[in-house]
């Protein structure tokens, strides 16, 4: 399938935002035990989804394929979590930064969600798959 000029593909964009997660750490170390625990699970959640979704074009199968994305959004949206968490509880240490991986975190999960409704979609004989949702509820919104 060829791509849309201008557009970055998924696995270059989650690769590109755990790269951030780790120069982010390095920029702004953690101050004490509650920072470390929130940067340990952060780190491991956002480069958990570049990972994933670097996989997933070698799946076997569609099925497998799927899983890879949808392990990927279940990561991206962990990393939200901890990027908010570390946020609040550090409000004054580099809020600009913070900002801009909130902001590429939430475009991922967007991104994530779409490509996955619509295999979801394209994957059952009647075209009404299941659905995702980017609000991170899991259910379609009313």
């Amino acid at each position: 399938m060829a791509r849309r000029p201008g557009l970055v593909p998924i696995e270059e964009r989650t690769f590109a935002f755990g790269l951030a997660l780790i120069r982010a750490y390095r920029a702004c170390p953690p101050r004490d035990d509650a920072d470390r625990v929130i940067w340990r699970q952060l780190l491991k959640s956002g480069t958990s989804a570049g990972a994933n979704s670097a996989e997933s074009p070698g799946s076997q199968s569609r099925r497998e394929w799927i899983t890879r994305r949808h392990i990927a959004l279940k990561e991206m949206r962990e990393s939200q979590f901890w990027l908010r968490l570390l946020h609040a509880a550090n409000p004054a240490r580099e809020p600009h930064q913070l900002a801009e991986l909130l902001d590429e975190s939430g475009q991922l999960v967007a991104i994530l969600t779409a490509t996955l409704n619509t295999a979801r979609k394209n994957s059952q004989p009647d075209g009404q798959g299941s659905h995702y949702s980017s609000s991170g509820t899991g259910y379609p919104p009313a």
